[in-house]
């Protein structure tokens, strides 16, 4: 699941977005093993909702207009465990 989730990761640890069915193509897994695979990565606080700040100042987690989670990050935790390509 993490390495379909890393096909688009930015440099500050944010998992650009994918939907179910381009990460279905990628991997090779099911829609029900994907949303399987999300809980889990959760559940171990591997990925978190991206902070996003509102109009007013206010701090809140990433939603879409359908009340899902719209992207996800990486903790701190494991984006300070990660070494980074420079590109050298």
């Amino acid at each position: 699941m993490m390495v379909a989730l890393c096909c688009k990761v930015y440099a500050d640890g944010r998992l650009g977005r994918a939907s179910a069915e381009e990460i279905a193509s990628r991997s090779g897994l099911s829609r029900y093993q994907i949303s399987r695979g999300m809980i889990e990565l959760r559940g171990k606080d591997i990925i978190v909702p991206v902070v996003r700040k509102t109009a007013d100042g206010f701090r809140k987690l990433d939603r879409s207009n359908y009340g899902h989670v719209a992207q996800y990050c990486m903790t701190r935790d494991v984006w300070n465990d990660i070494e980074l390509d420079d590109g050298k």
